[in-house]
């Protein structure tokens, strides 16, 4: 398929009236900077490939699902929903405003109970105000923005938070299209074809979802990372040195809260360690613990001297939207994000991300990591065979 074909079947390109509809005059702002910064390195990137181009396309859908697509000849196309950075700006928003408000005495440190471990078997739902940023939407596009939108009102405005939430809708960008990039770049598709293909150099242990999953993971890993450098490198245009510091610390607790806000953002569905075990991704504790590491290796490759205070930031913007993401599940408990009295229990927990024993995940973070690095050990073999 050529590009035009492959973006019509994605829902068409966003224009970019459609953009500044979704993101707001602002956000539209932020991400054509985000867009930018990250097309650049993409470029970097495709010159030390086979690929001859990589089109970046943010489509009309309100989907959650992106993706990589081989175009004819030796292109590519990675395909980031609009819907997807609307869902993070709104997010972000409301997150941080029960962030400020906990900081300003007005909202107490909410602990939910829950383990990781934790089996569930009741019935589970998404609270009816949250579909637009959590489930698929029922309706037309113009129908899910306004439903977005009028979530999105409920959060005050404030100038701090808004530019904050713009900035995590920006990192989120970057992640996910690196993500995309590193499915290309490793040929995760041509290792796929040989699985399917019942190839005898793939091993056997590894055919089928396990490749998948180390596929996710390696892609995961590599994101992690490159973001985190992407980000780094970017300070050295940041004049004075004052400004430089400002936004390092910015990065360093930013990047935490927005993987932790889309790890949890995705995964709202799957509520048991268990429910992790047989599927194409990890367990979102399991996916942050990788990101965390991963990008900690970019600091101490770039800017080891902020090692500490990397570690130190990036714990502060982990538990936040922790903390944040529990103040909002109670909400939903009591009912402020609609349903029933009766109801309410359903909408528990919203999220997979609970600490407690989180420590009982270890073997199946081990397992994970071991995962992507065999898949990764078959990346040269499947670009000799693409060659």
């Amino acid at each position: 398929m050529d590009l035009d074909e492959v973006v019509a079947v994605a829902g068409g390109a966003a224009e970019e009236a459609e953009v500044e509809r979704a993101l707001t005059p602002a956000g539209r702002d932020g991400f054509f900077a985000a867009r930018d910064a990250v097309g650049a390195a993409i470029a970097a990137v495709v010159r030390m490939t086979a690929l001859d181009n990589v089109f970046h396309v943010v489509t009309r859908s309100t989907s959650m699902h992106c993706g990589a697509r081989r175009l004819n000849g030796g292109d590519a196309a990675i395909l980031i929903p609009l819907g997807v950075l609307a869902r993070t700006r709104v997010l972000a928003r409301l997150l941080r405003c029960y962030t400020d408000r906990r900081y300003a005495g007005r909202e107490p440190v909410i602990n939910m109970m829950g383990s990781a471990m934790d089996e569930r078997t009741y019935p589970f739902e998404i609270a009816p105000d949250l579909v637009p940023l959590f489930g698929e939407h029922d309706g037309g596009d113009e129908s899910y923005y306004n439903a977005l939108e009028a979530l999105d009102r409920r959060t005050p405005p404030d100038p701090y938070r808004d530019a904050f939430a713009i900035d995590v809708m920006g990192m989120c960008l970057t992640y996910l299209t690196l993500h995309e990039l590193t499915h290309l770049t490793a040929r995760h598709d041509t290792l796929s074809k040989l699985d399917r293909a019942a190839d005898p150099r793939i091993p056997a242990h590894l055919s089928g979802v396990p490749l998948r999953r180390g596929s996710e993971v390696h892609a995961d890993v590599t994101a992690a990372n490159h973001t985190m450098m992407l980000s780094l490198l970017g300070l050295e245009d940041i004049q004075p040195n004052r400004a430089r510091k400002r936004r390092l610390h910015e990065l360093l607790y930013r990047l935490p809260f927005a993987a932790t806000m889309l790890f949890g953002m995705y995964d709202a569905h799957r509520k048991t360690v268990y429910d992790y075990d047989e599927g194409p991704y990890p367990h979102p504790i399991i996916r942050y613990e990788i990101w965390n590491a991963w990008s900690h290796a970019a600091v101490e490759s770039i800017r080891p001297s902020t090692a500490k205070t990397a570690a130190k930031l990036g714990d502060a913007g982990f538990w936040d939207c922790i903390v944040a993401y529990n103040a909002m599940e109670f909400d939903c408990m009591t009912g402020q994000y609609g349903g029933t009295p009766q109801d309410t229990g359903r909408y528990f927990p919203l999220t997979a991300l609970k600490y407690g024993a989180a420590s009982a995940l270890q073997s199946r973070i081990e397992a994970d990591d071991l995962l992507w690095q065999q898949v990764a050990a078959l990346v040269p073999m499947a670009e000799a065979e693409s060659r």
